[in-house]
């Protein structure tokens, strides 16, 4: 299986740019070091066959330049970062490592359909596997079941990033969005590729879950795109 190219050329360069600890022509060893993983351990690679649906784990995923670029104006040194629907998240720890570069120590969580992330790349994400082998929706939808779980993911995230996953493979995107806006800490930013998305309705979630909870929970919605509709959800409070 080839490996495809993960993260774009150009912010390689501007993290060469912005690194004055990198030595002038030395390159980004990220992807070595994934290389050097996949040939350690194949079910790596034999996992994407597993996947019910189409997996972009190996590619370059729509909305990481966004978050990439997110991350490196808020200054955050410490951001904690949700990724659902992941891969094999390979992308993602190659950003994890190019952050780590430029002085940034990221912590990645994942939260998938089903448990796709090998445990090496888990150490180099610096984060934790929240997947349950079940949709989104029905995590959140048996608070019962999944106490636990959900009380860990609320509230918690500076950055979260759901690309061709729980916003387009579902029959509920307007609820996954919900779910996923409640994940995030104050300020916190979501970027969200979703196949339907209802303001209207999520704004009504919203409403009647600070009126049942006590809280205060407001929100800033954007497009970031048209080719495929990603959204971004901002936690103002």
């Amino acid at each position: 299986m080839p490996l495809l190219k993960i993260v774009p050329i150009e912010i390689r360069r501007r993290i060469t740019k912005q690194n004055p600890r990198r030595k002038k022509g030395q390159k980004l060893d990220a992807m070595q070091e994934i290389k050097k993983l996949i040939s350690e351990d194949p079910e790596i690679a034999k996992t994407n066959e597993m996947s019910r649906f189409p997996n972009f784990g190996f590619e370059y995923r729509g909305g990481i330049t966004e978050l990439y670029n997110s991350i490196i104006r808020s200054r955050n040194k410490k951001p904690k970062i949700m990724s659902i629907g992941p891969g094999l998240g390979l992308d993602l720890a190659e950003l994890n490592i190019d952050l780590n570069s430029v002085g940034i120590e990221s912590s990645i969580d994942v939260l998938s359909l089903q448990k796709l992330v090998n445990i090496n790349i888990l150490k180099l994400l610096n984060g934790k596997d929240y997947s349950q082998n079940v949709a989104l929706e029905e995590i959140f939808s048996n608070p019962g079941k999944y106490k636990s779980v959900i009380r860990e993911l609320l509230g918690k995230y500076d950055f979260l990033i759901a690309a061709l996953s729980a916003g387009i493979y579902t029959n509920y995107s307007t609820h996954n969005c919900f779910f996923m806006f409640l994940m995030l800490a104050p300020q916190g930013e979501a970027y969200i590729d979703v196949n339907h998305f209802d303001e209207d309705k999520f704004r009504q979630m919203v409403k009647n879950h600070n009126k049942r909870y006590g809280t205060d929970l407001n929100f800033k919605i954007e497009n970031v795109t048209k080719t495929i509709e990603r959204i971004k959800i901002t936690r103002i409070s």
